[in-house]
């Protein structure tokens, strides 16, 4: 599968899994701490390699602005 065939594949299925949280209400917020939980324990575990910092911060200023 080529590189471009996967970006695309992905963004349908975040397009896709963004509709099924809107249609239940769940929002940003949530989204976005859950994931910035999800990504700081990885960075604990030492064979995972280290998410972008700039995403991390990223998502503590959209859950602060929420």
């Amino acid at each position: 599968m080529s590189r471009l065939h996967e970006i695309v594949e992905n963004h349908e299925q975040l397009g896709q899994l963004h509709a099924v949280l809107s249609y239940y209400g769940v929002n940003a917020a949530f989204v976005a701490s859950s994931l910035l939980q999800a990504l700081e324990q990885e960075q604990g575990q030492e064979e995972q390699q280290p998410p972008d910092q700039e995403l991390l911060t990223d998502l503590k200023q959209l859950i602060a602005s929420c």
